[in-house]
This record gives C-alpha cells, structure tokens and sequence, in this order.
C-alpha cells in the first residue's frame, strides 16, 4: 500500500472537517501521510433545487465517486446519511466512524425559545421530509419552510430573519466548533436519519484493512444493517425515513423508526429491542412490516 494517500471530500467547511478527523486517525495510528482533496459535486453546484428534484442525495455521492474512478482520490469520506443505495459497485463502504451526537436540534433566532415553547405559525426552515413531518407530528401550528445550503448559510437564514429556526444535526454545529444555545431535540420522538452524525470512508477494497484501522467495527455493523433496510425497501430520499439503532451499555440494541408515504398522509412508527446476535433477523421483521406498510398505502 502506498505510504501516501488522497482522501476525497465535498468541499463544504463540515466536509472539510470530517475529512480532518479521518486523516487525523489515519496519520496518528499508521504510518501513512494523506492530502486532502476537495471534490465539488452536483448538491454543492446547484444550492437551489429541493433534492429531490435533483435526483436525491445521490448528487452529493457521484462527483466524489468518478473522482475515486479517475484516480484523482484514493478514498472517499462521507456523512453515511448522503449515502445512496446504488453506490459504485468497484467502491464500497470500507468503515464507519461512531458519531459523538446523533440528535438533530434547532436553533431559534431567540435562543430562549424551544420547540414546545414557541408561538403559533413559527417558521422553520428545513429541507427534509423527514423533519418535516416529525415536526408537524409535534406541532401541527408550525409553517415549514423548505430552505438549503450549508450549516453556516442556514443558521444565517435564521438570523436574518428569513426564517425563525432552522433544524440541524447538532454534531454537525460542534464538528464546525459552532457554539450557540440550541434546543437538542430528543431522538425517542425525532427520531434521526439513517446514518446521521457517522461518517464512513468509500473506496477501493485493497484500502479495506487501512479504514478498518481507524473505524469502529460495531458502528460498521450497525450503519450495514440501517443501509440493508433502506435498500431492500428501496427507501429513496422521496421517503420521510426516521431510523436509528440505539446502543445501550448492557448490549441491549433498539431499533427506533418513523416511516410516512411520499405523500405524507399514513405513518407507521415504532421500536424494537434486539441483541447482537438477533440483530439481522430483526432488521428482516423490520423490512418485511415495511413493505407490508408501504404495499397497503
């Protein structure tokens, strides 16, 4: 293996970031030196169009992927949550890092507010289905207002009166060293995306035993059985997906989820308790009430 290697990321500034972490473990626990390299994509050029209009969050995936085909990066680093079922067949996930928070959170334009306590007609930005519809599940007076762009742009949204909050995923703010009084919203109701805060590192398989190093095996297992029931029910973005797995101390694992229609109208949500060792078979009781769901709506 080369003793120098490219790590491709989005050129955004927590793109950047995550990038860092990665290289920082590779370069600290082997004897590998990495350059960092920007890759702008498809989702960064076009900073309008809602996504799903654009393909869905595969136009934050493809950019870097040819990037890994023409050689230009040796691997890729991503947040698993733009990952897409139809990655490059020649570039799999070689690992998964364990996210320091998972909760989404909001920051209002008065940080006193929370999103029990704030006023009727409210507007907060996002451009996710998902938040979308947890939000109006909690409270149905709220206006949702479809907003893009980078961590930063959006918190200035709100700030400059474009909206009065916006929904974020709170690792993202402290990975970007942002310090604000944010209301962390609690992941047994809003529960998160699949994948989100983790970051996973794409690329050639002979790169397989490098990433392994420097990512976390349970985390790995975990973001690989999240991905098999987004795949097997073919859960593109155009679906309002809540889905994580809960890790608690005594082994105990619980799958929380939310799922809605792409029309927004019928939900089905839930939990279920597992162990390690039951953990597929329950993924597949999970995969077989989806499609039961989602061929009776």
């Amino acid at each position: 293996m080369s003793k120098r290697i490219r790590v491709g990321s989005r050129p955004s500034p927590l793109a950047k970031a995550q990038a860092l972490m990665v290289i920082d473990r590779i370069e600290s626990q082997t004897d590998v030196t990495c350059q960092w390299v920007p890759i702008s994509t498809q989702g960064d050029q076009e900073k309008t169009k809602p996504l799903a209009d654009m393909g869905g969050k595969a136009v934050f995936i493809r950019g870097l992927e040819d990037a890994l085909e023409q050689r230009q990066v040796d691997i890729a680093v991503h947040s698993l949550k733009d990952v897409t079922a139809d990655l490059h067949p020649d570039f799999p996930i070689l690992g998964c890092l364990t996210p320091e928070f998972f909760q989404d959170c909001i920051v209002f334009r008065d940080p006193e507010l929370t999103v029990d306590s704030c006023p009727e007609g409210t507007r907060i930005g996002t451009g996710s289905m998902r938040r979308k519809q947890l939000l109006l599940n909690r409270r149905s007076d709220l206006e949702i207002v479809p907003i893009r762009g980078n961590v930063q742009t959006r918190i200035d949204q709100c700030l400059d009166g474009h909206v009065d909050a916006v929904v974020l995923s709170y690792v993202g703010l402290t990975r970007l060293g942002i310090s604000r009084p944010v209301d962390i919203l609690d992941p047994k109701w809003f529960i998160p995306a699949p994948g989100q805060g983790v970051i996973c590192i794409q690329g050639d398989p002979k790169f397989a035993d490098l990433c392994q190093l420097v990512t976390d095996a349970q985390q790995t297992k975990l973001s690989q059985v999240e991905q098999l029931i987004i795949t097997s029910c073919h859960l593109h973005c155009g679906y309002p997906l809540g889905l994580w797995i809960e890790s608690l101390p005594d082994s105990t694992l619980i799958i929380h989820f939310s799922l809605w229609t792409q029309d927004g109208q019928q939900s089905i949500h839930d939990s279920v308790s597992t162990h390690w060792d039951r953990l597929d078979h329950d993924a597949q009781m999970i995969i077989d009430r989806f499609h039961a769901f989602l061929g009776s709506s």
